[in-house]
């Protein structure tokens, strides 16, 4: 397997050539599993129809799955998920999930995310605890931002979670250790972190697709309804003596924000725009400085703009 490229050469004197075995060329096309995200050879999943690589599920939860292989229930009866970032997952299914600290075959080292525990420290009695690897049975654990990383594909928001079947007996069960983390129903907080130490006792066997988002244009279109500004309308908000207004006007339905700056009514107002209130914020902070200095008022900015009106019609 190489990875996939435009162009091969196999001359002998070029130094970009395919590696050849008795000058025979074995030529492999990847199949688009997420367009300019993710591709994969035809032979490491399962396709759930010919030239259809997902089946639709709505157990555990809505989502598409892209089946890697066969529950093997005798050896591996239990199910576990484990969140990741759609970067990783083509290097995950060649070489499993590994320790911390493996270099795997694409020449990178294996480390836990900066969010986690740290190499090293000790976590319920257990000398680098981190030195592991972590699966949870609830879907919901790794869903979680601290674990599962969202990926924007078409007009949809996703993350992609590995379910994966574990030997018995092969790992210890410990309690929540994301700190905002709310429990779902059917969580064991206390047994919601499976922690392994040999990579022989898991298996992938699906990649899911979980929508967070179904339609990006239609939540923030749904947000801007329940703020009570539709796209195209203006709302003035006069604050003593700086009127300033929200407008919402870009195509794709994102916050647009217009600050007018007017310190006295014979005077032009100073307006500006940008695609945020911190943006606006820091843009028009020294031309209100500078027009109170004019005027005579030198009081800090929050007392005239308060955050509370800045981030009124904020959409994130």
């Amino acid at each position: 397997w190489v990875q996939p490229s435009s162009y091969w050469y196999s001359y002998r004197t070029r130094q970009t050539r395919l590696v050849t075995i008795g000058e025979t060329h074995a030529f492999v096309r990847h199949v688009d599993i997420i367009p300019s995200l993710l591709s994969l050879p035809p032979d490491m999943f399962i396709q759930a129809v010919m030239g259809q690589p997902f089946e639709t599920r709505s157990k555990p939860v809505p989502c598409r799955c892209l089946k890697i292989r066969e529950h093997n229930k005798n050896d591996f009866p239990h199910i576990a998920y484990h969140g990741t970032n759609i970067k990783v997952i083509e290097s995950i299914l060649i070489d499993g999930l590994v320790m911390p600290s493996t270099v795997v075959s694409s020449g990178l080292r294996i480390c836990p995310p900066n969010n986690h525990i740290a190499r090293q420290e000790t976590a319920f009695g257990i000398k680098d605890f981190s030195n592991g690897i972590f699966v949870t049975p609830s879907i919901y654990y790794c869903s979680d931002p601290a674990y599962a990383v969202t990926f924007t594909y078409n007009d949809e928001r996703l993350i992609c979670l590995l379910e994966c079947s574990v030997k018995e007996g092969s790992f210890g069960r410990f309690k929540c250790t994301v700190p905002n983390y709310v429990a779902h129903p059917d969580d064991d907080i206390n047994a919601i972190e499976w922690r392994l130490t040999n990579t022989a006792d898991i298996e992938i066997i699906s990649v899911l697709f979980i929508p967070v988002i179904k339609s990006k244009t239609e939540a923030a279109r749904s947000r801007a309804k329940k703020l009570g500004v539709d796209r195209g309308c203006e709302r003035d908000r006069p604050n003593r003596r700086c009127a300033y207004n929200c407008l919402i006007s870009d195509a794709n339905y994102k916050s647009m924000f217009r600050i007018c700056i007017q310190e006295d009514e014979d005077e032009l107002a100073q307006e500006f725009r940008e695609s945020s209130t911190k943006l606006v914020w820091d843009k028009i902070v020294d031309a209100i400085d500078s027009l109170r200095w004019q005027h005579g008022f030198v009081e800090i900015f929050s007392i005239f703009v308060s955050d509370k009106d800045l981030y009124r019609f904020t959409v994130n």
